[in-house]
Order: structure tokens, then sequence, then C-alpha cells
């Protein structure tokens, strides 16, 4: 009968000891996928901020070529346009004034 729970104490023993080395492993495959998961987001995030510019470069070129059809008349639609954010840049600043007299 000794014997006998001896050896069932040994197999528990055993056991405890395999099921503590798989949620070893477990914890650490949990943390590796966690990680990886965190660097898919991160590059993620990386490529839509580099879509979004793409999209803004691509909506920049369908205007300019709009504006202009040569590199001169680009240069002088790109320095009209500049003038007027300016013009209108100053007059919110008047109107601005305005108000709080």
């Amino acid at each position: 009968m000794e014997a006998s729970l001896s050896g069932s104490l040994r197999d528990l023993t055993r056991k405890i000891g395999l099921l503590a080395a798989q949620r070893d492993d477990a914890r650490r495959e949990s943390e590796t996928l966690r990680q990886q998961v965190e660097d898919l987001r991160h590059d993620l995030r990386l490529m839509q901020e580099e879509l979004h510019k793409r999209d803004l470069d691509i909506e920049y070129l369908r205007l300019s070529h709009k504006l202009a059809d040569t590199p001169e008349a680009l240069a002088n639609a790109r320095k009209t346009v500049r003038q007027m954010i300016a013009d209108v840049d100053r007059v919110i600043v008047m109107l601005r004034d305005d108000v709080a007299i």
C-alpha cells in the first residue's frame, strides 16, 4: 500500500512538473505573441501614415496639373495661392482686432 501511495505521489509530482513546464511555455509564447501583435500594430500605424502622405501627394499632383501645365505656371499658381492665404490671414487678424474693440 505504501509503495502504491509513493508511486502515486511520484506520478502526481511528475504530472505537476509537466503542467508547470507547459504553463511556462504557454506564458513565453503568449509574451512573444503579444510583442508580435504590438510590432504589427506599430507597422500598421506607420503604413497608414505613409498611405495618408501618398494620398496627399496624389491629390497635390492632380491639383497641380489642374492649376498649371508648365513648371513656371505652377510656381506662379503657388505664389498666388500663398498670397491669397496671407491676405486671408491678415483679414482674420483685422476682424479679431475689430471684435476686441
